[in-house]
């Protein structure tokens, strides 16, 4: 799987290189239709992951529109859309409101369900491959550098987004500049009519007609023109000119992917501790999932397995030298993410107190050596039945009881070091209740101890 033209050949301007071939994320062949993790749900090989209707920047609707290589059916579906009014602006052709709630309900059945299928879609294949928006163009569903290689998708994903965003609003400025204030955002965010931003811009799926004639102005009926007129703007331009027009708005999205980058590029550690790697029963063996690709297991030796726990704190060389059969396995185990450098909040587990916990012990939620993001979330059932989950990396707590609940928030609001005699007023069993209850999250992972005194980790 590649890139389309334009976004590789800006990318590999970003890159100073090529952008790494992915041959295990094989669309024409899904790789999802036989996962390798038996609980992933199996794609349907008719289906794939063309679940999903993507909104399209206007310089690569023209592209397809004028690209002979854009399927009939491709062609038609586009032309159909921008006729019935679906979510055509000048900027975006959207999903409609529709489109993106079945989007959100159809989540259980994404990769199954035909219902769902994607406008462009054509026999098995994409009817405008050359003009994938930033979405599709980077869902790698397997790469050969794992998680590691997943970041520099994601950020790929988000600089690729932000760079439609931003030419969209500068073909529309050029063309249209009547009609910017109505479709742009003071801070260069599209306004988003098919989606319902602006209240009374739509009926049903499609934009109202006084709407429509509102932002196309001018060029009301000459609608395939404009967006041809776009891709004509676009299509010569250079990373050099691209970045010109972007400015600052690009700034924090290329540092994302020069850190991924170098993720890639980075040499073993010397030190390297074990994370939240959770272990998958396969026919082969065990494999090790991890956050960023809990449905990509890594296979690995029982050898292997057993020496993890050597990844304490102490130097690679010295792990290699009481296990050497984990040295071919090592830049494996990195780019999973099982092992990382300790370069965050957490503490190598060599450093950790042992022994009972105490009131006076300081406590921090463990962030994986690669500051997993911290999340909460509160369900309530039908019934009135209330849980609260907090997750971080892999791991997942739950409560449902008001107490439980209540520290679970404590335990949140302290990520970064709280004294765990302080949960003992939460709990109505006072300390000996909450000594029970931080020690499991200790013993899942979920919580580390940390030496006294001040954190020597600053996140």
């Amino acid at each position: 799987m590649s890139l389309p033209r334009l976004s590789a050949a800006w990318m590999e301007a970003v890159l100073g290189a090529p952008v790494p071939a992915e041959p295990r994320a094989t669309c024409a062949d899904c790789a999802m239709c036989r996962p390798a993790k038996p609980e992933t749900p199996a794609f349907s090989p008719g289906v794939k992951c063309c679940t999903y209707q993507p909104s399209l920047p206007n310089f690569l609707v023209g592209a397809a529109l004028a690209d002979p290589g854009t399927t009939a059916h491709a062609r038609a579906a586009l032309l159909r859309r921008i006729a019935d009014r679906r979510g055509a602006t000048p900027l975006y052709l959207e999903r409609t409101p529709a489109e993106e709630a079945d989007q959100e309900v159809g989540k259980a059945g994404y990769g199954q369900d035909p219902s769902l299928l994607c406008d462009y879609y054509d026999g098995g294949l994409c009817g405008m491959w050359a003009h994938r928006d930033a979405v599709c163009a980077t869902f790698w569903c397997l790469s050969e550098r794992r998680a590691i290689g997943m970041r520099l998708h994601m950020a790929t994903k988000r600089l690729l987004g932000r760079v439609e965003e931003l030419l969209a609003i500068w073909n529309v400025r050029a063309l249209l500049p009547t009609r910017v204030g109505a479709l742009v955002h003071l801070d260069d965010r599209p306004r988003r009519y098919a989606l319902g931003e602006l209240a009374g811009s739509r009926t049903g799926d499609a934009l109202r007609p006084s709407t429509h004639r509102r932002v196309w102005g001018p060029w009301l009926g000459r609608e395939e023109a404009f967006y041809r007129a776009c891709a004509e703007r676009v299509t010569p331009l250079s990373w050099a000119d691209v970045r010109a027009i972007g400015g600052d708005a690009l700034t924090g999205a290329l540092a994302e992917v020069a850190d991924a980058r170098a993720r890639l590029d980075a040499p073993i550690p010397a030190v390297l501790c074990l994370g939240n790697a959770d272990r998958v029963t396969l026919p082969g063996g065990v494999g090790l999932v991890t956050e960023r690709v809990p449905d990509d297991p890594l296979v690995v030796p029982a050898v292997v397995l057993d020496a993890l726990a050597l990844f304490d704190g102490r130097l690679v060389a010295e792990v290699l030298a009481l296990a050497p059969a984990v040295g071919p396995w090592l830049r494996a185990l990195v780019d999973q993410e099982v092992l990382g450098p300790p370069d965050g909040a957490d503490v190598p587990a060599r450093d950790r107190p042992t022994g009972a916990l105490s009131p006076d012990d300081t406590l921090a939620v463990f962030r994986n050596f690669r500051a997993s993001p911290l999340a909460s979330q509160l369900d309530i059932s039908p019934d009135g039945d209330v849980t609260w989950a907090l997750t971080c990396g892999t791991r997942e707590v739950r409560a449902d009881a008001p107490d439980t609940i209540r520290l679970l928030r404590h335990v949140e609001r302290g990520a970064r070091g709280f004294r765990a005699g302080d949960a003992a007023a939460i709990l109505d069993g006072g300390w000996p209740a909450a000594a029970v209850f931080l020690t499991g999250l200790v013993d899942a992972g979920f919580l580390q101890r940390r030496p006294p005194g001040p954190p020597t980790h600053i996140p």
